[in-house]
């Protein structure tokens, strides 16, 4: 999907947008399957998220971008925090629960992400991303090593750490 997305954004899909080029802009791509609008009416204000006016998303029976959202990045910097932090949680995960309840922790966490940014993000503004089922993982991460009798401090940091990334950072879906 990444490649997809350079080959249909171009330079936009990959770099151009803050921190240097390495955040991407919106595309084609993310007007088509970006979690909340449709491809009508687009707004983009100076130094704001653009959004749309007119009809399309989830609330018009376009329940695909809950699912297509979550392999759609903004940048390489985006993208590369995801896999990173899936690989890092994913290998402790994976071997414990089993490929099958990993690939469904993984789905039903990014859905989930997924239906709590429909709810809460201002309507109209498009989200993609990774980082729904990403949080899903950090939040299993947590539970099993408690259950286990681990120590948990680690992923409490790392938890926190992306908290406040996200009201310290803006265009961050909260």
């Amino acid at each position: 999907v990444a490649v997809l997305a350079m080959l249909v954004g171009g330079t936009a899909a990959i770099g151009g947008g803050g921190w240097g080029g390495l955040l991407g802009g919106i595309t084609q791509l993310h007007l088509w399957g970006g979690l909340q609008p449709g491809p009508e009416a687009l707004v983009k204000p100076a130094g704001g998220n653009a959004y749309f006016t007119g009809p399309g998303g989830i609330a018009h029976g376009e329940y695909y971008r809950l699912l297509t959202s979550m392999f759609l990045h903004y940048g390489i910097f985006h993208l590369l925090l995801n896999m990173y932090a899936l690989w890092i949680v994913g290998g402790v995960l994976e071997p414990l629960l089993g490929r099958l309840r990993f690939a469904a922790l993984y789905l039903l966490s990014g859905l989930g992400g997924g239906v709590a940014t429909y709810l809460f993000s201002d309507i109209g503004t498009v989200a993609a991303g990774a980082s729904g089922a990403v949080f899903g993982l950090f939040a299993a991460f947590y539970i099993l090593m408690r259950r286990l009798g681990r120590d948990t401090s680690a992923i409490t940091v790392i938890l926190v750490i992306n908290l406040v990334l996200t009201f310290v950072i803006s265009n961050i879906s909260i």
